[in-house]
């Protein structure tokens, strides 16, 4: 009986060893690490992805990168006619019929830009 016993406390501390092993070392990336510079986290994160996992992030459905620890994410939206994916919409001009006088406004064209992009920060 006594090496029942043994045998389970010896499977149950592998087990907690290769699961606290296993958090560690999805937490040793440095791009996980708040206290660098945002561009040095881009760098390490962008640095350690393959050709095809970059071109895969362009989509608008990311797949997770399970080696890295990337989950995976949908980033759809389009401000052509305003942001409408973060649960709130915004509606702007179709862009065919306020691109030519657009054009001739430079002034009317810049503040419709500011407008669009404050919205889209504050969604």
């Amino acid at each position: 009986m006594k090496k029942v016993y043994s045998i389970l406390l010896i499977i149950a501390l592998s087990v907690g060893t290769f699961i606290v092993t296993a958090q560690q070392n999805s937490s040793i990336f440095p791009f996980r690490n708040t206290s660098l510079s945002l561009e040095e986290r881009v760098n390490d994160l962008v640095s350690r992805m393959t050709l095809q996992e970059k071109a895969d992030q362009l989509l608008y459905t990311a797949p997770a990168i399970p080696r890295l620890d990337v989950p995976a994410y949908n980033w759809w939206n389009e401000a052509l006619h305003g942001v409408a994916r973060a649960g709130y919409a915004t509606v702007f001009p179709q862009s065919f019929s306020t691109c030519p006088q657009l054009r001739k406004t430079k002034d009317l064209f810049t503040r419709l830009l500011a407008k669009i992009s404050v919205l889209i920060f504050l969604q």
